[in-house]
Formats: C-alpha cells, structure tokens, sequence
C-alpha cells in the first residue's frame, strides 16, 4: 500500500490489514509533506503497521528552488530561465519511486484515491480503468 499519511491511504490501509495484516506500506518521502503527516506515519507504526519510508533521490523544495520558487535565491539556484518539465517532475516524484519499489519485491503498488477530487484524476481513470499497470 502507498501510503502517504492521508485519509484516503489511511482507510486504504486500514482496509487491506483487515483483509491481511502483512502486507507492507511504504511512504515516498519527497520532502514537502506538513509534520501532521509523519505524526500520523509515526502513529500508525507505534499502532502496528509496518510502514516503510523511502525518500526521493532530490527533495520537493530543492526542485523548486533549484528554479527560484518559494522565493530561493540560494545557491542551488540554476542560472536563466530554466524549468523543471511536468515529465522531469514525474520522474523524480513518482517514477524512480515506483521502479525502487517494485526492485524491493512489490509488483503491485495499491493507492487510495478519490476521482473526484481532481479533474485529472478523473480523467485518468475514464482513460485507464480503475486498474492498471
């Protein structure tokens, strides 16, 4: 189970431990995440789960200060006009994740989400079904 701390991975959770309580969570830690959502990680292992952290290979923020957001001018700062692509953010974010993940054993990745909260959820679901690889 992905599990980000949320309410919809935490009932996600919660549903599947009730079915079998081995099987394992992981946490993709991009670094942008409130402290309320690793009191609830924190939480849900002192209450039994084992939910395994992993961190991205560069953090959240230092992408985006990397191009002057947040209002960085720190040294990461990339000179000129330079972006990160939605593809670039795609891969660090959530593809090379996924890859560690299914290297550590796990082919199959479950996620609690809801279609309504976005457009583009929805909208990916319509085109890929509820299931897919």
């Amino acid at each position: 189970v992905l599990f980000s701390g949320g309410k919809d991975s935490t009932a996600l959770l919660h549903l599947c431990h009730a079915v079998d309580p081995t099987i394992p969570a992981v946490f993709v830690n991009d670094g942008a995440q409130t402290p309320w959502t690793y009191e609830v990680i924190n939480t849900m292992r002192e209450r039994g789960h084992a939910v395994q952290t992993i961190e991205t290979t560069v953090s959240f923020p230092w992408m985006l200060k990397c191009v002057g957001m947040l209002g960085s001018d720190a040294p990461e700062r990339l000179d000129g006009d330079w972006h990160w692509s939605p593809s670039q953010f795609r891969e660090v974010l959530v593809e090379e994740p996924a890859r560690r993940i299914r290297d550590m054993g796990y082919p199959v990745h479950l996620m609690g989400l809801r279609a309504e909260e976005s457009r583009a959820r929805l909208m990916n679901r319509k085109r890929r079904g509820v299931i897919y690889g």
